[in-house]
């Protein structure tokens, strides 16, 4: 049986990547119980298992856009939950993972939505205000 991790680097695809990310995700004795609530495992396994799924029918035109507006919509769901509702971590676990898949794809992502939260079009989220006036003082 031949290790993947034997081929080219050039041929491991965003494909790889995330079933490797899923199979961590799945893998829960490598993650400490107090530090990943079920729940935010559970979205992190649900944001992969569905992004998965899909690659192998969309553009990536059709990939981004599908999960910017799922994270859009759970963001708008999050905000009418209460703190300690549970389904909080899921949505968390669930909207880091996209986002985190979707800034490999497109880098520049990650790029425009400090842009848009240095313009005040998207909340800050805690992010030092500082920190991103410094990026952009070029």
């Amino acid at each position: 049986m031949n290790d993947t991790r034997d081929r080219i680097i050039s041929e491991l695809t965003i494909a790889d990547i995330t079933e490797r990310m899923l199979q961590f995700a799945m893998c829960s004795e490598l993650v400490d119980a107090s530090d990943f609530p079920e729940s935010y495992n559970e979205g992190i396994s649900d944001a992969l298992t569905e992004m998965r799924r899909d690659m192998d029918t969309l553009t990536e035109r059709q990939f981004i856009s599908k999960y910017e507006e799922a994270s859009l919509e759970k963001g708008d769901e999050l905000i009418s939950l209460d703190e300690d509702d549970e389904r909080v971590e899921y949505i968390q676990g669930y909207c880091s993972t996209v986002d985190e898949v979707l800034h490999m794809i497109d880098p520049t992502r990650l790029y425009d939505e400090m842009r848009m939260m240095q313009d005040g079009m998207i909340p800050n989220d805690g992010i030092d205000e500082d920190f991103i006036d410094r990026i952009f003082e070029n």
